[in-house]
């Protein structure tokens, strides 16, 4: 894996930060927001993802935002897009033909999520 920069590093950090500051402002612990994702893996995660020392999965980071009642843009670091630019932004400017291309994408992604976790006997 690629070293991180100190800029990801600081990223990361501010990120968890913010899931942290959104969670105990709901008044949950790191198993009820592990809980309300239904994913084991985040349950398990979630000290690490809190205190920056581990980078989430984009879909790992979906649901704990949504988890939380936040948007990808509400948790993310004021500089970490440019000013007007985000990942929501990005994907209403594509055309229909390619945001499905990247809602297939994400169901692939889901559905391997899933195969593993059968895997492991989770």
């Amino acid at each position: 894996m690629a070293e991180k920069s100190p800029q990801d590093e600081r990223h990361m950090i501010e990120v968890g930060e913010r899931i942290r500051k959104a969670r105990l402002s709901l008044g949950w612990t790191q198993k009820q927001l592990g809980d309300r994702t239904n994913d084991p893996h985040i349950a398990r995660m979630l000290t690490l993802f809190e205190n920056g020392g581990d980078h989430m999965r984009m879909l790992q980071f979906f649901k704990i935002t949504k988890a939380v009642g936040l948007t990808p843009n509400d948790v993310a670091p004021s500089d970490m897009f440019a000013p007007g630019e985000s990942i929501i932004d990005d994907f209403l400017e594509m055309s229909i033909e390619h945001q499905d291309m990247i809602r297939r994408l994400i169901k692939s992604l889901k559905d391997a999520d899933k195969l593993e976790r059968e895997k492991q006997g989770q």
